[in-house]
């Protein structure tokens, strides 16, 4: 095997410090990274379970109004368009 100049050697050597520092900073900008991932992934599931919740306590609302709509259709048109005006200002 030849031996390497020493010039060339301490190029190999600067060039394996480098590319280890370069691994090393990536690696470190991995990990921040999937940990931001992972905090923004909860906060979306924070504020998807909030908004089931909500949708889920307006759905009983809404069907109550539908439901006295439904009974106002039945009603004769002067009638129907006075409780409309009521039902719509809640």
């Amino acid at each position: 095997m030849l031996e390497l100049p020493v010039e060339t050697e301490a190029e190999r050597q600067k060039i394996i410090s480098v590319f280890k520092r370069l691994h090393q900073f990536l690696e470190d900008q991995e990990h921040l990274l999937l940990a931001q991932l992972e905090m923004l992934d909860k906060e979306i599931r924070k504020s998807q379970d909030g908004n089931a919740t909500r949708v889920s306590k307006e759905i009983p609302h809404l069907s109550e109004l539908i439901s006295e709509m439904e009974g106002k259709c039945q009603q004769p048109a002067s009638k129907f368009l006075q409780d409309i005006r009521s039902t719509l200002s809640r």
